[in-house]
């Protein structure tokens, strides 16, 4: 898991988290797929890319 880590630039407990589906950030789902990792395998995120929640336009 550590390798993923550094590919993706988390701590090795966030590929943790996702492998034990307790988180499916939309990020790092997509980061994993653009890695080589089958879609098949990975979760269904959590949330789409974008702005983090309770943000508005000004």
């Amino acid at each position: 898991m550590g390798g993923l880590a550094r590919l993706l630039g988390v701590h090795p407990s966030m590929i943790t988290r996702i492998v034990k589906g307790e988180t499916a950030p939309a990020k790092r789902i997509q980061q994993l797929a653009e890695i080589g990792v089958p879609e098949d395998l990975l979760p269904i995120p959590s949330r789409p890319p974008g702005r983090p929640r309770g943000t508005k336009n000004k």
